[in-house]
């Protein structure tokens, strides 16, 4: 957890953007990820917080069009991991160097009235440092929702990480 410190301060502006919106009454949405690494041998290592960010303008764009029916909200489900380090960008559209494995189909709940959940456990065959993680709208291509950058889980043949994706609204204005 402590590694992701720097991830926490460079989110520090945003973060005091989201607090004056809640307490100004304004609408938003915010996104969060949340991991748990299982080693082979059967240890687990809660991490905590990964990164709190907003979606991605791509994904902003395909929620909007869920409204017209030209596109359906609860195919954003497929997760991924990959090994690149540059920051996220609001602009992302791929992750910058995906695993290689396929995308797993998370298990959606909605645990309050105003919060959406995606969980999913992505298996790793080799060794990795794995930096970043993203959230799509099909199980190959399709449209990246949110995308996260943050420091290296480092991952053996046989380990798994369980992502946990939350998307919390809330009303206001």
């Amino acid at each position: 957890r402590i590694r992701n410190l720097p991830t926490h301060v460079a989110e520090l502006p945003r973060n005091l953007r989201l607090r004056i919106a809640r307490i100004l009454g304004a609408p938003m949405f915010r996104t969060e990820l949340r991991a748990v690494l299982h080693r082979a041998d059967g240890t687990e290592i809660d991490l905590g917080l990964l990164s709190r960010k907003i979606a991605t303008t791509a994904g902003v764009n395909y929620l909007a069009s869920t409204f017209l029916n030209t596109a359906e909200p609860e195919t954003v489900n497929f997760q991924d991991s990959g090994t690149g380090a540059t920051a996220a960008a609001i602009g992302d559209t791929a992750l910058q160097t995906a695993t290689g494995n396929a995308r797993v189909s998370g298990t959606q709940t909605n645990p309050s009235a105003n919060i959406y959940r995606s969980v999913s456990t992505l298996n790793y065959t080799g060794t990795a440092a794995i930096t970043e993680w993203g959230i799509f709208s099909a199980s190959t291509v399709g449209t990246l929702f949110d995308h996260f950058v943050f420091s290296a889980i480092n991952v053996l043949n046989g380990d798994s990480i369980t992502f946990t994706f939350n998307m919390t609204f809330t009303a206001g204005g």
